[in-house]
């Protein structure tokens, strides 16, 4: 975690540490804000509200830092001599401009996109469900709200005409009490889009093809709608989330997800006929904190190694011109190397290059205090 709260990278052995920002930080973060409220609820401990409390902050900042309302940043770091102040003509993905009026002590990098944003409103939502009612957080409650509010009327992720919108209205509602943002809500909430929860919210794995990125932003889009609808206390809809999340167990029974299962356990009050996959999830809990460094292995030169007939992505297409090889068959955690987020990597990769940077591991905090929460792990655990 860097001064502002963001989740970054640490070179291995360097000491003081040297950083490195993760272009991902903010879906990372707003993870990471989640598996701290969920300890806060769990434990009481201090030091968990001190943590959410402290990257919930970065999380508040990536918006006001751009000075440009349509603009959120991805991730923040201390200002570099040379940086230059945001000009909206030069902002393209990955450039790097000062902070702001205000925030001239950092520099931003640009730009927030739909996968940023899933983390920004989870956090949002999380803080408004379980900050303390005293006084002394409201300072984080009206930032929420003037957060979410120039989002939802300036940001075109914000303004998608589905989930994103959705997420957005009853967020604004929530931080302002305004009724006009849950009129929106409940319009924008179509039949179409609750069919689309009730089918497992986009969830899928058929012949070692998914998209495994976006799986991990469909869980995070999902819990986000689960908060909102308990908060809101929208029972129709909860009850078709609630049978969302066992079909996307059902969709995904083949291969083994970490996160979705959790989640669904917490939230979906599975029956009889999922324990399996539960038991698998938590295999791979177990095998996540086995001690792992990115060794450059090439599988396909093991003769127990098996190619699939289907590229990895088929839908890119660059795998016309080489690559997006993948095997059969998946490798468990243990046997592979470290990641920003273990729940996005794909477990029929040939391989990956060798790294001395070290991860955060929200990845894992995320889906352990989740499982605390909600009984499905104790502290013996």
């Amino acid at each position: 975690m860097n001064d502002y709260g963001l989740l970054d990278q640490w070179l291995a052995g360097s000491e003081p540490p040297e950083r490195t920002h993760d272009h991902d930080s903010s879906l990372w973060t707003g993870t990471y804000v989640a598996s701290q409220f969920y300890r806060w609820r769990t434990t009481g401990e201090e030091e968990a509200l001190d943590n959410a409390l402290k990257s919930l902050e970065g999380m508040l900042t990536l918006v006001p830092v751009t000075g440009h309302d349509p603009t959120f940043a991805r991730t923040l770091r201390p200002h570099e001599g040379g940086t230059p102040p945001p000009d909206p003509g030069s902002f393209t993905q990955g450039a790097w401009f000062q902070g702001t009026a205000g925030y001239e002590d950092m520099d931003w990098r640009c730009c927030g996109n739909n996968d940023m944003y899933q983390g920004v409103v989870y956090s949002y939502v999380l803080a408004l469900r379980f900050l303390p009612d005293d006084a002394e957080y409201d300072t984080y409650r009206d930032r929420i709200a003037e957060n979410i509010v120039t989002l939802l009327e300036n940001n075109a992720d914000a303004q998608d005409g589905q989930f994103n919108e959705v997420n957005a209205n009853g967020i604004a509602y929530l931080a302002t009490g305004d009724g006009q943002y849950l009129t929106n809500y409940d319009t924008l909430f179509s039949p179409l889009l609750e069919a689309f929860v009730l089918a497992g919210n986009g969830l899928f794995y058929l012949w070692g093809i998914t998209d495994w990125s976006g799986q991990h932003l469909e869980t995070v889009t999902m819990l986000t709608l689960q908060h909102l609808v308990q908060e809101l206390k929208d029972e129709g809809r909860r009850g078709i989330v609630k049978r969302g999340w066992l079909a996307g167990m059902r969709n995904t029974h083949t291969v083994r997800y970490v996160l979705w299962p959790i989640a669904a356990y917490s939230f979906g009050d599975p029956g009889p006929g999922y324990e399996d996959i539960f038991a698998e999830a938590m295999w791979g809990m177990r095998e996540a904190v086995y001690p792992k460094d990115s060794l450059d292995v090439d599988r396909r030169v093991d003769p127990a190694w098996t190619a699939s007939p289907i590229p990895s992505l088929f839908w890119k297409f660059d795998w016309m011109d080489g690559g997006r090889h993948q095997g059969l068959y998946g490798r468990p955690l243990f046997t592979r190397g470290t990641s920003s987020c273990f729940w996005t990597t794909s477990p029929l990769d040939v391989g990956g290059g060798p790294t001395p940077w070290r991860d955060s591991g929200a990845d894992y905090l995320h889906a352990y205090w989740m499982a605390r929460a909600y009984g499905l792990l104790t502290s013996n655990d």
